[in-house]
């Protein structure tokens, strides 16, 4: 939806937005099989009842995802109009895109912290809240930060990225919130 929103804005905008998005996908493919395999790991944890090996797990794997994160947006950040050029060579879209890296990065790591969690609860099998978290933050939350800082705040493109990272933190952190309960309660069937 956001998209379509970046279109309402005009088609330089809608073309830097595509390009920008293919180019965080690189990212976010890398964290999103990194964490897959830390939900097959978390759940080996559940498997021989090790509530250590499990945050262990879940520490180890956030922590991993930051760094992923951070050497994907420094090479954004670094390379970023040289990656853009291979999709264009349209100048506006090239300067309209090139100064949408710093919400573009910004929001990586919010992006990162939640597909760990995501996968995290994935790991727990306790995946019931996954689909109440995606539908709160990004079209409960996410839309209309977007349409209210794109349109009536006016700030256009920046106003909807940066809007990105409002959506992606509250599902990580409702992502976070839920392995958390959930770790604890598996700590105490453990104990039992």
């Amino acid at each position: 939806m956001c998209g379509i929103m970046m279109g309402w804005i005009g088609e330089i905008q809608l073309a830097a937005n595509q390009i920008l998005i293919t180019i965080g996908q690189l990212g976010f493919t890398i964290y999103m099989g990194y964490c897959a395999a830390v939900s097959i790991c978390i759940s080996r944890a559940i498997g021989v009842r090790d509530i250590e090996l499990l945050r262990a797990t879940s520490r180890c794997g956030y922590r991993l995802t930051l760094f992923i994160t951070t050497i994907s947006s420094a090479i954004i950040l670094l390379f970023g109009e040289q990656l853009i050029r291979i999709f264009t060579t349209d100048v506006e879209v090239i300067l309209k895109a090139v100064s949408l890296i710093p919400p573009l990065v910004l929001y990586q790591y919010a992006d990162g912290t939640q597909i760990m969690y995501c996968n995290a609860l994935r790991g727990t099998t306790y995946v019931k809240p996954l689909l109440i978290i995606a539908v709160v933050a990004y079209c409960i939350v996410n839309l209309p930060i977007a349409y209210a800082l794109g349109f009536v705040a006016g700030f256009g493109e920046y106003g909807m990225y940066y809007s990105y990272s409002v959506g992606l933190g509250v599902a990580a952190t409702l992502y976070y919130r839920y392995f958390c309960q959930k770790a604890k309660t598996l700590e105490q069937e453990f104990a039992a």
